[in-house]
């Protein structure tokens, strides 16, 4: 939690503790750190992607592509 604060913040409500969660972000380090936040504030299970989606793409693994509006 960042530091001073004593209480859960209100969007933590936003998520149903009956299902997981997956953060990602480019690079891999914004997700590590929410990951690690939501667990410090009770959310299990969450994980995060590592590498990012730059690692995700390197890896090979799929990617849908959408059409840009």
């Amino acid at each position: 939690m960042p530091s001073g604060q004593t209480s859960k913040p209100h969007f933590i409500e936003m998520f149903d503790s009956d299902k997981r969660y997956v953060f990602y972000c480019g690079a891999g380090g914004c997700s590590v750190l929410a990951t690690q936040l939501m667990k410090k504030m009770g959310l299990e299970p969450v994980s995060h992607i590592g590498g990012g989606f730059s690692g995700w793409k390197c890896s090979g693994a799929a990617i849908e592509e959408v059409e840009k509006l």
